[in-house]
């Protein structure tokens, strides 16, 4: 199992590299802009500093990414504000 998990992170990685790169040649002056974090939970010790760097539950965390099918931080902090917004409207 932590073979296949660190099979998935190098290509969610390797995907986020090859977006970048696109993007970069796409429209130069943007690229100057973009330094998101990538955050990786293949080890037990990187699943715990982002899940306390992010104040969730590495299980919060690994649901997270993989609803947003991305490993940046911006997306993962995006939908988790999201999330918690969503559980804190009280139904009418």
């Amino acid at each position: 199992m932590k073979t296949h998990e660190g099979n998935a992170n190098r290509s969610q990685v390797i995907t986020v590299i090859y977006k970048l790169i696109i993007a970069t040649m796409e429209n130069p002056n943007q690229a100057k802009g973009i330094q998101d974090e990538i955050i990786l939970l293949s080890e037990e010790t990187d699943r715990n500093y982002w899940a306390n760097r992010l104040g969730v539950s590495s299980e919060a965390l690994k649901s997270a990414v993989r609803a947003t099918r991305c490993i940046t931080l911006h997306q993962i902090t995006a939908y988790l504000s999201q999330q918690k917004k969503n559980l804190s409207v009280p139904n009418s």
